[in-house]
């Protein structure tokens, strides 16, 4: 009984094991579904989240063979994924000159466990694309190691960032090329360019200049008050506007230059203000050639009312200057009435000088000129300035000057002002220093718009107090004088004579530092004059003499003189009359021996066309032009034009008598 009790106990024993065991089979197997669903789940969302990302995902083994890639990888490749899953290897869908670079790919991902850079596939049509990737190794819950991949497809991307290097290098290389200065800088107005003209410029090269703020290399001045400028940075970036302008620009040397600017925005493609690019030339030259055209202009205006006045006031001044030599004849020994002739004599010859500078700026009276030494000419004409004056003179007159075609007279008094500017410079005493030098025009540094390209260059230089900057460009204006007593004529009447012989005359001054006149002349081929004039005092005569001139003052004032020297004087008003009584007398078998022709006559025939007429009666007729003031240049070049000699107008008696005499018995050269 007790055996049975025992055995009953075991077998309670066992079928209570069996339960637990079973409730613990149970159990698991409900892990083991409710585990399977979630694993199936988990599985569902992965797959789902790599068959629709926008990146390329794949896996391949170690060797390389793609095991799965995602529906964006397939769509791009262009393969299908029966022909290379399990089949291909990433080897094969790499660009043909990049392959080489797998079995280094392969043996650091083995070795590292994580591979990353660039890769360039070629897809199924022979289209190449640039991957950017990132691969890891799993070799953990799998059955072999695998290699779980993902890129990025960044040929776009690649191709725009190409594309802006190439514009950059191509804007780089244009800046560069192009004969205008260029600075381009980022969006904080730094600069990131600086081309050659530019660096010549403002005195920067690229390499001191890149990284710096614009304003501390492009420094601008205002023109008219000096006052600093700053650079259009802000108006450009912020603004997105282009703009132009023109300023005094200060280079790293302090040399200063005019400039013309233009700044403008860089923008991307998609249109935002990515730094600016500024274009700026050096217009120094061009401004002082406007400023030329300016100062042109303004003598030619002045130079059309001198046109105007000077032919009446010269026909006044000649009949007051000769009624006062006559007057000095008959005065006798009446000392006191010879006194007051001599100062009214001195009042006509000033106002014959002021006129003789209003003439300067006429259209007519071209210079009469002939070769000359200029150092034999620049020391007499100094000297004569410094006639009455203590002052030092220092020449520097070079060797071998080539001769220049001048007439001493006209350029007598540019060197003469210039001269007597120097000295009232100098109050207190200094030295003049005259230079002259043969130059070559086109290698000067000077603006000269000269031809030919020889020619000499005469330096007057002072050691006085200078010209402040803002009158510096008015001196050659008209009637601009700083000078209480001046008439303000005396440079622009210089610069007018120079231009006349086509040379050009330029100041530099700095207050305090002295002033420097230049004048350059063309040289000339012909042979220097040695011969002078050989004086005849005036002398009687005899013979008929006709005189024609507008003014009745002064035909009368001529008939007077030839009578006095013993002369017969007929008068006519124009050249027609002249024409007509010349024709009467030589028909008449009492023909005159000599013409006295005003060249201008404003309501009839001058003498210019009169000579033309004359000759034709009589070939051999010698005539004597006056002017004091012509549209022709018959002034300078009177024998061509038929006449014998020229007297200038206001002319005393003994110019007119001298200038006759010659031509009756051409001793005249």
């Amino acid at each position: 009984m007790k055996e049975e009790d025992g055995a009953e106990r075991q077998l309670v024993s066992e079928l209570a094991e069996l339960r637990r065991q079973l409730e613990e089979l149970k159990a698991a197997e409900a892990e083991r579904k409710r585990t399977g669903v979630a694993l199936s789940g988990s599985e569902d969302h992965y797959r789902d989240l790599v068959e629709h990302s926008r990146d390329l995902i794949c896996t391949h083994d170690l060797e390389g063979i793609i095991l799965s890639v995602n529906e964006v990888t397939v769509r791009l490749m262009g393969y299908d994924p029966k022909d290379f899953i399990n089949k291909r290897s990433i080897r094969d869908i790499l660009a043909p000159e990049g392959r080489h670079l797998f079995d280094d790919y392969l043996a650091r991902i083995k070795r590292d466990g994580v591979a990353s850079g660039l890769m360039v596939v070629q897809t199924s049509s022979g289209e190449k694309r640039i991957w950017e990737y990132h691969n890891t190794l799993r070799t953990e819950g799998v059955a072999s190691p695998i290699v779980r991949g993902m890129a990025h497809d960044i040929t776009e991307h690649v191709q725009m960032e190409r594309a802006l290097r190439q514009s950059e290098e191509r804007l780089a290389v244009t800046l560069r090329s192009i004969g205008d200065g260029a600075i381009a800088t980022d969006r904080e107005g730094r600069i990131v360019l600086v081309n050659n003209v530019a660096e010549k410029l403002t005195g920067w090269t690229q390499g001191d200049a890149a990284g710096k703020r614009l304003d501390d290399v492009f420094l601008l001045f205002d023109e008219k008050t000096r006052e600093r400028c700053y650079s259009p940075v802000e108006e450009v970036l912020d603004k997105g506007r282009a703009v132009s302008f023109t300023h005094h620009l200060v280079a790293r040397d302090g040399a200063e230059r005019t400039i013309s600017d233009n700044a403008a925005p860089i923008k991307d493609g998609e249109g935002n203000i990515i730094g600016l690019v500024l274009a700026f030339r050096d217009i120094t030259e061009q401004r002082k050639m406007q400023e030329e055209l300016i100062k042109s202009g303004k003598l030619e205006s002045l130079g059309v009312l001198a046109g105007r006045i000077a032919h009446d006031f010269n026909n006044i001044l000649t009949a007051i200057l000769g009624n006062i030599s006559l007057g000095q004849m008959d005065a006798g020994s009446n000392q006191p009435l010879r006194e007051h002739l001599a100062e009214a004599e001195q009042a006509c010859i000033r106002a014959r000088d002021l006129i003789q500078q209003l003439l300067t700026f006429a259209r007519g009276g071209a210079p009469v000129k002939k070769a000359v030494s200029i150092a034999r000419f620049l020391e007499d004409a100094v000297r004569g300035a410094l006639i009455d004056s203590e002052m030092r003179c220092d020449f520097d007159l070079g060797a071998g000057l080539w001769p220049v075609e001048i007439d001493e007279g006209q350029m007598g008094q540019v060197i003469y002002n210039l001269v007597r500017n120097a000295q009232e410079a100098m109050p207190e005493g200094g030295n003049i220093t005259v230079r002259a030098e043969n130059v070559v025009f086109n290698e000067s540094r000077h603006l000269l718009p000269l031809r030919p390209e020889r020619g000499v260059k005469i330096a007057i230089l002072d050691e006085g107090v200078g010209i402040p900057q803002e009158n510096l460009a008015k001196i050659f204006d008209p009637y601009f004088t700083t000078k209480a007593e001046a008439s303000g004529l005396g440079l622009a009447a210089c610069y007018s004579i120079v231009r006349s012989h086509g040379g050009y005359l330029s100041v530099e001054s700095k207050p305090g530092a002295g002033t420097a006149a230049y004048i350059h002349l063309p040289a000339s081929d012909k042979e220097v004059e040695t011969k002078r004039k050989v004086e005849i005092e005036p002398r009687p005569g005899r013979g008929r003499i006709l005189v024609m001139d507008d003014e009745e003052a002064i035909r009368k004032l001529c008939r007077d003189v030839l009578n006095h020297f013993g002369y017969e004087a007929a008068l006519a008003s124009d050249g027609a009359e002249a024409v007509e009584l010349y024709r009467q007398a030589k028909q008449a078998g009492h023909p005159f021996e000599a013409v006295i022709l005003d060249l201008t006559v404003p309501a009839g025939m001058g003498g210019k066309e009169a000579i033309n007429k004359l000759r034709e009666i009589d070939p051999d007729i010698k005539a004597i032009v006056s002017s004091g003031y012509s549209d022709d240049p018959v002034t300078a070049d009177f024998r061509e034009h038929g006449f014998s000699g020229f007297v200038a107008k206001p002319y005393d008696i003994n110019d007119l008598v001298q200038v006759l005499h010659d031509a009756l018995t051409r001793e005249h050269e």
